[in-house]
């Protein structure tokens, strides 16, 4: 693959990837999922391909998606409660200090050099 065209693969994956996320953040709604990576890069470096056809995509997916609302139904879990974790503001973290371990001595000190015999 040529230089300028795998810059091209990777921004065109970059923004759709990106606009799908922003969709996502406006309607609080995960809409990123592990088959979409996949398949914009399928569209993206091979899009003359059968494999990146739109029919493909669409089957595809709804294939999935019908598996899945097969197994709730199956499982009895078709009404249950979303287990979804709103999503944050933009800026809001949950990321908290790190411990910092209590020692009396530093880690790699060793037993004769804290005691101050040398050999």
């Amino acid at each position: 693959m040529k230089l300028g065209a795998a810059f091209y693969a990777g921004w065109v994956a970059l923004v759709i990837t990106g606009i799908v996320g922003g969709l996502g953040l406006a309607f609080q709604q995960p809409w990123l999922f592990p088959s979409l990576g996949p398949t914009i890069f399928i569209h993206t470096v091979t899009p003359n391909q059968e494999a990146a056809r739109p029919w493909n995509t669409f089957v595809g997916h709804g294939i999935g998606a019908a598996a899945a609302f097969l197994s709730l139904a199956l499982f009895g879990a078709l009404h249950a409660p979303s287990l979804r974790i709103p999503m944050k503001p933009p800026g809001y973290t949950d990321l908290k200090p790190p411990a910092v371990p209590i020692s009396k001595r530093p880690p790699f000190q060793s037993q004769t050099a804290r005691d101050g015999v040398v050999s």
